[in-house]
């Protein structure tokens, strides 16, 4: 993660507000999160750049709306259609079948820098059944990078691609992947670098 941060109760009540408006959104994690929270992602030195509307977007990443609506539930066949459209010519380390991983996923991640630049990624289960990504970057001044993926097959996929596409990330055990699913237990994925 990048460089600790000190001074919270030094910035200006206006920046602060803005910062706990952020995180209570879901916008800074891609969760919502308490004003306890907040401060403590900021005093890790969490990426901010969301909260600030300055999210990094990537040439190849998939179209933003489609992938938010299908996301939520609310996604049109014109969205589906939107998505299945841009897998065509999306990032070259994503996978392109739809039978390893599905459009909504893939799109997800097209968000990301590639994996080669990932020292370590994190899931972790959530309360509604989703799973929250956090992707460590090898270099020490990237920020983390947080996607939110929909389900456990989405989190198994990456799990799956990270094993192919980077096959120095030392996996946990296949076998384990359930169980750890069914007890909300988290996955720790880390690369050799």
């Amino acid at each position: 993660m990048a460089v600790r941060r000190r001074g919270w109760g030094a910035k200006k009540e206006s920046y602060r507000s803005r910062l706990i408006g952020a995180g209570r959104s879901g916008k800074l994690t891609g969760s919502p999160l308490t004003a306890g929270e907040t401060r403590a992602y900021w005093e890790r030195g969490g990426d901010l750049r969301a909260g600030r509307s300055h999210v990094p977007v990537y040439a190849t990443a998939a179209p933003g709306e489609p992938t938010r609506r299908v996301l939520t539930g609310e996604g049109t066949d014109r969205d589906r259609r939107a998505l299945s459209k841009w897998r065509t010519k999306g990032p070259g380390w994503v996978p392109r079948s739809r039978t390893f991983m599905a459009d909504d996923v893939a799109a997800v991640l097209s968000t990301l820098p590639p994996p080669s630049a990932w020292a370590h990624f994190s899931l972790y289960w959530q309360a509604d059944g989703s799973w929250r990504m956090v992707v460590e970057m090898k270099n020490p001044r990237a920020y983390d990078r947080v996607v939110v993926l929909p389900d456990y097959t989405a989190a198994k996929n990456v799990m799956d691609m990270a094993a192919i596409v980077t096959p120095n990330m030392k996996i946990p055990d296949a076998s384990a992947w359930d169980q750890y699913a069914e007890e909300g237990r988290d996955f720790d994925v880390y690369g050799s670098d």
